[in-house]
């Protein structure tokens, strides 16, 4: 078995259909971490009937933001290996299965890299490439590998790994970098492999990404 963490905040209108295409692979257990969503995102999930779907109701939690969904969420991870995907559909979820079989051979961390980045809008590709050079230059000064894609938002990893990592880190809760800030607290040795992916287009709802969180992404590239 192993874990798949969609981190949501209203994605009624995608979750529903994602977590089944998931739930198809019978090893697979989901975890929605919902940070308060009002548009019905809950009642979807509860419409599955799946004793292998968790809902985790994130919406009186003191702390707020992607990456401390995630951390929230790794601590009911059923199995060996984890996931953490978006589910604005735009994560392939045929995807997820590849980098847990990377994992199952031998990798503590899987990341799914874009291979499309070139079809990309010329001002996301600056703001792309520019936080890929900053997160790879603060990796590289703290001794830790770089790779493709340190900004990601798809990757898998050993899920004890990831709970150690989650502990001992002092990440930045409300950013939304998760993958960034597990390999800045992994081991120096971790093996780390990749995914390549096409990015999907979003099912519904928009983007939550804001100018602060540019700030929280700069706050743990520097700290």
């Amino acid at each position: 078995m192993y874990s798949v963490i969609l981190p949501v905040l209203n994605e009624a209108g995608s979750i529903r259909a994602i977590v089944r295409a998931l739930l198809e692979d019978e090893e697979c257990f989901a975890i929605v971490a919902d940070d308060g969503s009002t548009d019905g995102t809950r009642e979807e999930i509860e419409k599955l009937h799946s004793k292998r779907v968790l809902f985790l109701d994130r919406s009186k939690e003191e702390e707020h933001g992607l990456c401390i969904s995630v951390l929230h969420a790794l601590k009911f991870a059923k199995g060996e290996f984890v996931v953490v995907m978006d589910a604005d559909g735009q994560h392939p979820v045929a995807k997820a299965r590849e980098l847990v079989e990377a994992l199952k051979n031998g990798s503590d961390f899987a990341i799914g890299a874009r291979e499309d980045w070139e079809t990309m809008k010329l001002h996301r590709k600056v703001i792309s490439l520019g936080a890929t050079a900053i997160a790879n230059a603060s990796l590289f000064l703290r001794g830790k590998k770089t790779v493709k894609d340190p900004m990601s938002g798809f990757f898998g990893a050993r899920a004890a790994l990831a709970q150690v990592v989650a502990q001992k880190g002092k990440f930045v809760g409300k950013g939304y970098k998760v993958l960034f800030e597990m390999l800045k607290y992994a081991p120096r040795d971790a093996q780390i492999s990749e995914v390549q992916f096409c990015m999907g287009k979003r099912e519904d709802g928009k983007s939550k990404i804001r100018w602060r969180h540019i700030f929280y992404f700069l706050q743990a590239a520097l700290f």
